[in-house]
């Protein structure tokens, strides 16, 4: 069910008229005689225990009786030898058990129903061998419903006789937080039938619904309005899918094509059940599983392999949808090849997501998916490492003239020794990538920052045996003094203190060494960033009050200068594709394309955007530099004006 206003209860309910809360407030309280016993009747009794030694353990049942037990343990449900009712045992020094349970009491009122919610507490204390039971309960919330509008009201709190518009208090806090309309609540059942004749609820099953799931009377009621079809899904006893359908929205956790197969159910046949006796077989199956099992029928596949199939098919529509169907293999076969590579992958879900980046990036390379060779490769994993290393390789190829650059003008500035340790400068994106593979960690995603100018990276290698081992360091690219982003060996381990020791050596003969003529000030690096252009003026989407002018700097004096950080204090710039991305949604979209120092820039772990403490407005960028982008947001602006 909904939690603290989420979900079915997100909007807000509509306004309740003074009268109203007037008659509620003050109508009358009385209860069935026998609602308290059906109150008490669904608590567990306490049997205390006491352990004497191994064999000997006497239990204090709330029946009164003293009785041997062979065996006891804290928790545990057994049966009272002399009452022979459940009881859950409770160790003696435990001498006080609270419990709690919600219930609630519906009558007419006025054209309509009240439903009253009730907190229940039950105390069982052990005195002197005895166990003593007490009860209280408390009115939390009185709901009104019409049949087409739902008021709740409660009680204000510390007065119980004055009560206001609004659900009852949140108890707890965060996710933990809840209000006792979305409790499972025991609905007083003797006068329910009699309720609802002559209603256009007389036939909602609202009987079944309460026995068996303790659904909150009026959400169900509400739901059953714009899906009246639960009468037929409780009447055949489908229980898992009918409190999927009370609980939650139909759109929770739904593709779109189950999620209309559930609106527009008419029959048992639109859920694949075409026998009676196929109703047991479907009685305790989620919706995502009946799905696919309606799918599953038509394959001709060995009964034991059908709630594997079942589960793959529903893994793969959570995953994609009902409608992925790739050209060159069905669905059918989809699964039938993963019954081939459960050595590697132990859940569909992990299968599924590996072999649809897989087929992408074959798909990016131009490959031959119609050869089986290619799109079924007898080890999947092993296929699909080495189609990324192939893009990978294809994808730096393009930073290696920069690299290069970058090479020429700094390796003399950054790479040093001490007769124990070296630090060399990579010359090629090819040396970067095979750093990450060797090192097992990330690097090899940084040629664009190396290219760009954003990052330098180092290796650290012993003089005596460079081709093993070492760390690899990441430092801004400030030829006037050392900084280090971080420093990570094999794992992304940390640096052990020999290392830390060579870096502070380094960084000494770093700080002193000649730099001749380089002038890293010159160092400039263009990005973009999505603003509002309202009134011919650059507005920030963070910061309404923030204009931004061509031709002028931007500055933020307290920029978060930690690259662990994301989404925090600083100017947010990005890549042109991430730039676009961000304000593609936007009406009054525009791209600036920005210049700032490759020192003020900040690399947080977030693709494609970093942060800078202040950089200046080149220009906006035309919507016909842009690509299909750019002409679709030209067409939008066009059509607007117009």
């Amino acid at each position: 069910m909904c939690m603290c206003g989420y979900g079915y209860y997100s909007k807000p309910r509509e306004k309740t008229q003074k009268g109203l809360l007037l008659k509620i407030q003050h109508m009358s309280t009385r209860l069935p005689s026998d609602f308290e016993e059906f109150e008490h009747s669904d608590f567990l009794k306490i049997m205390f225990y006491e352990r004497f030694d191994r064999k000997h353990v006497t239990g204090f049942c709330e029946c009164g009786a003293a009785v041997h037990l062979t065996k006891a343990q804290s928790g545990r449900i057994i049966e009272c030898p002399a009452c022979k009712s459940k009881v859950r045992l409770t160790r003696k020094s435990f001498q006080n058990i609270s419990q709690r349970n919600y219930s609630c009491f519906v009558n007419r009122f006025e054209n309509g129903w009240v439903d009253r919610m009730f907190i229940v507490e039950k105390y069982s204390v052990l005195k002197d061998g005895e166990v003593e039971v007490s009860y209280k309960h408390w009115e939390e919330q009185r709901d009104y419903f019409d049949g087409e509008n739902h008021y709740s009201f409660h009680p204000i709190l510390g007065n119980d006789e004055r009560w206001a518009k609004g659900a009852g208090r949140i108890h707890g806090m965060g996710y933990n937080s809840w209000r006792i309309e979305d409790k499972p609540l025991r609905t007083y059942p003797k006068n329910i039938p009699r309720l609802f004749r002559g209603t256009p609820f007389e036939y909602s099953q609202i009987e079944t619904a309460i026995a068996i799931h303790n659904v909150n009377p009026f959400y169900y009621l509400r739901k059953y309005k714009i899906y009246p079809k639960l009468e037929l899904v409780y009447k055949v006893g489908l229980y898992k899918l009918a409190a999927q359908i009370v609980e939650t929205p139909i759109s929770w956790g739904m593709s779109n094509e189950t999620r209309r197969i559930i609106e527009n159910i008419k029959s048992l046949k639109d859920l694949g059940i075409d026998k009676k006796e196929e109703l047991e077989e479907c009685r305790d199956l989620p919706v995502t599983i009946l799905i696919a099992r309606k799918e599953v029928k038509r394959w001709k596949i060995p009964d034991e392999q059908k709630a594997d199939a079942w589960d793959f098919i529903a893994a793969l529509n959570n995953h994609s949808g009902e409608d992925m169907v790739y050209s060159f293999m069905s669905r059918k076969s989809w699964y039938k090849y993963f019954l081939t590579q459960t050595e590697e992958y132990c859940s569909p879900e992990s299968f599924i997501s590996d072999y649809t980046d897989y087929i992408s990036d074959c798909s990016h390379l131009g490959l031959d998916l119609d050869d089986t060779m290619i799109s079924r490769p007898k080890s999947l994993k092993n296929a699909h490492q080495a189609i990324i290393e192939e893009i990978e390789i294809q994808k730096t190829q393009v930073y290696d003239a920069l690299i290069e650059t970058a090479w020429e003008s700094m390796h003399n500035l950054v790479e040093w020794q001490d007769g124990n340790f070296m630090v060399i400068m990579p010359r090629t994106s090819r040396e970067i990538v095979n750093e990450g593979q060797r090192q097992c960690h990330c690097v090899g995603r940084y040629c664009e920052r190396v290219a760009m100018g954003e990052s330098v990276i180092l290796f650290i290698r012993k003089c005596l045996d460079p081709d093993n081992g070492g760390y690899t360091a990441e430092i801004k690219k400030d030829m006037r003094c050392l900084d280090i982003v971080q420093c990570r060996g094999y794992k992304n381990a940390e640096a052990p203190a020999e290392v830390k020791s060579f870096l502070e050596k380094y960084k000494n003969w770093f700080e002193y060494r000649s730099i001749g003529d380089y002038n890293s000030d010159s160092l400039m690096v263009k990005y973009f960033k999505a603003v509002h252009k309202r009134d011919g003026k650059y507005i920030s989407d963070r910061d309404k009050k923030m204009e931004f002018i061509v031709g002028e700097w931007k500055e933020e004096i307290d920029t978060d200068t930690n690259p662990d950080n994301v989404a925090v204090k600083g100017l947010h710039v990005a890549s042109m594709e991430f730039a676009q991305k961000f304000g593609d949604s936007w009406n009054d979209v525009a791209i600036l394309e920005i210049e700032t120092n490759i020192h003020d820039v900040i690399i947080p772990d977030a693709k494609d955007q970093v942060r800078t403490s202040k950089f200046k407005v080149i220009r906006e960028v035309p919507f016909e530099e842009m690509g299909d982008w750019g002409e679709k947001h030209m067409k939008k602006s066009n059509t607007e004006a117009a």
